[in-house]
C-alpha cells in the first residue's frame, strides 16, 4: 500500500497535468490566431528543408543578423531578479525598430 506522502504526490502530479492540458488547448488556440493573423500580413512559416539554396541561405544570413542577437537563455526564480532590459540596451534598440 503506497504512503500517505506516495498518494499526495501522485493527486498533486495529476491536478498539474490537468491544468497543463487545459493550458496546451488555450496555448494551441492563441498560436492558430496568431499564426492565422501574420499570414493575413504576408508573414508565414515555412519548412527551412523545402526552400532552396537561395532561400536557406538568406534565411540563415537573416537569422543569425537580426534574430540570434535577441535570443538568450534566461533562468528566473525566486532568487534571481528578472533580468529588465535598459532602454539603451542596443539589443532594444534593434528590436525596438
Amino acid at each position: 500500500m503506497p504512503s500517505a506522502f506516495l498518494l499526495r504526490q501522485f493527486i498533486r502530479a495529476n491536478k498539474i497535468l490537468k491544468a497543463v492540458r487545459k493550458l496546451n488547448i488555450r496555448k494551441d488556440a492563441v498560436f492558430e490566431t496568431l499564426m492565422d493573423r501574420l499570414e493575413e500580413n504576408g508573414i508565414s512559416m515555412v519548412d527551412f528543408h523545402c526552400l532552396s539554396i537561395e532561400e536557406s541561405a538568406y534565411l540563415e544570413v537573416f537569422f543569425d543578423s537580426e534574430i540570434l542577437p535577441l535570443l538568450s537563455p534566461t533562468i528566473v526564480g525566486k532568487r534571481q531578479l528578472f533580468p529588465f532590459l535598459k532602454i539603451s540596451d542596443a539589443s532594444y534598440k534593434k528590436c525596438r525598430y
